[in-house]
């Protein structure tokens, strides 16, 4: 029973590792040809939506605030001042 615990804290804590990695380095798909790469990647990460308005002009979307502070989050993270997202 405690080698089993033993081995499960060993696995989460090799998985937090490798994720916490990947997210350090990692392009979002929609994110490759962006000037700024970092502020698109912590959008689309964070379930930010990038659409047309009825006026025919881009506009970003963020429905709830959990993805806004999630949004800001990751800008911190990458050590960029939090600012609202643009298009």
């Amino acid at each position: 029973m405690f080698a089993n615990a033993i081995k499960l804290v060993l696995d989460i804590g090799t998985f937090a590792l490798l994720t916490i990695d990947a997210n350090a380095q990692s392009v979002h798909p929609k994110c490759g040809k962006m000037k700024d790469t970092v502020r698109c990647t912590c959008l689309f990460s964070n379930g930010g939506l990038v659409e047309r308005s009825p006026s025919g002009r881009w506009r970003v979307v963020i429905y709830t605030t959990g993805q806004l502070d999630g949004y800001f989050e990751c800008m911190k993270r990458q050590g960029r001042s939090p600012e609202p997202p643009r298009p």
